[in-house]
């Protein structure tokens, strides 16, 4: 949750809290700990894996980025 930078990056967010980590890299969220409704629907099982989606409530996280980017 101290990682990098305070704040969403240019191409590279990191949203962190004490229990869960997910990214967004050039607009696609990278978070295998949240399935949106489209997912469910089409057979994505929690925790199956990396996915890509629409965008996760940030509530509760901390968003960081690297230097730079």
């Amino acid at each position: 949750m101290s990682y990098g930078k305070g704040g969403t990056g240019r191409w590279v967010t990191i949203y962190a809290n004490s229990g869960h980590t997910f990214l967004i890299v050039a607009g696609l969220r990278f978070d295998t700990g949240w399935r949106d409704s489209w997912g469910a629907s089409h057979g994505d099982a929690p925790g199956s894996g990396p996915r890509w989606g629409k965008p996760r409530p940030t509530d509760g996280y901390v968003a960081r980025h690297p230097k730079g980017l």
